[in-house]
């Protein structure tokens, strides 16, 4: 069946009560979980999606929404089939050109990722959403330098982010900038004092260069704040 195909009767008798197009929808995204930012039963709501845009095939919140809950399932070729769709219906919508390329990325087709990332920059340059799925792509691909505009622009439309901080000194750190990287690091702290694991971040990078004054004062704070760990290591290890 073509995406904009009325479904035919036999295709109708697959579904087993008199529901609309919009209950479908409403129903699958019953399972929407925010706090795990993905549907917590994405089987069910494939399957309810899909009655849904049986009935109404130009449904691009639909395809959408299904293609995120395929992407759950590491079903990465039926997600980008899905997005595609959403495009078809709608070409002004960066979110789909994303969601499309985290699909492409996740089974390593990095250019047309990049590809829809650029796209959805194109269209929306004051979201930070493409910006930082292509600051991700780039560190996949081992691109830092690259990587280190995208996090910068990003730090430019919201200065008070951690972690936009947090991104770019990951980066700076992949090109063992450390003193970079720790600036960073101290900044997103700044920003949130209670975020663990910049302290462990930066302890680490306070090892790396020596520093273990202050790599001990950071892990300590990590103790502090429920993870031991890392302050417990150092002191097995004779650094401190």
């Amino acid at each position: 069946m073509g995406i904009f195909n009325l479904p035919g009767k036999n295709q109708k008798k697959q579904l087993d009560d008199d529901k609309s197009d919009s209950e479908y929808y409403l129903n699958a995204m019953e399972f929407w979980d925010y706090q795990i930012g993905g549907f917590s039963n994405p089987s069910q709501a494939i399957k309810l999606l899909s009655k849904s845009i049986l009935l109404n095939p130009k449904k691009e919140e639909a395809y959408h929404s299904r293609g995120l809950a395929y992407s759950q399932l590491n079903k990465f070729d039926l997600a980008i089939d899905d997005h595609s769709a959403a495009i078809n219906i709608n070409s002004s919508d960066n979110f789909h050109y994303i969601n499309r390329g985290r699909a492409y990325a996740a089974i390593k087709k990095y250019q047309k990722a990049l590809n829809d990332f650029n796209q959805a920059i194109q269209l929306k340059p004051r979201d930070p959403s493409g910006y930082l799925a292509r600051a991700v792509i780039y560190w996949d691909m081992g691109k830092h330098k690259e990587a280190l505009e995208d996090d910068t622009r990003l730090i430019e439309i919201d200065s008070q982010n951690c972690e936009y901080y947090l991104c770019r000194g990951w980066h700076y750190g992949a090109l063992k900038r450390y003193k970079n990287a720790i600036e960073d690091f101290s900044k997103a702290i700044l920003i949130n004092p209670i975020y663990v694991q910049l302290y462990i971040y930066r302890g680490n990078l306070y090892e790396i260069i020596g520093d273990n004054q202050n790599m001990y004062r950071d892990f300590k704070k990590a103790s502090e704040l429920g993870d031991s760990s890392w302050l417990e290591s150092a002191v097995k290890r004779g650094l401190c």
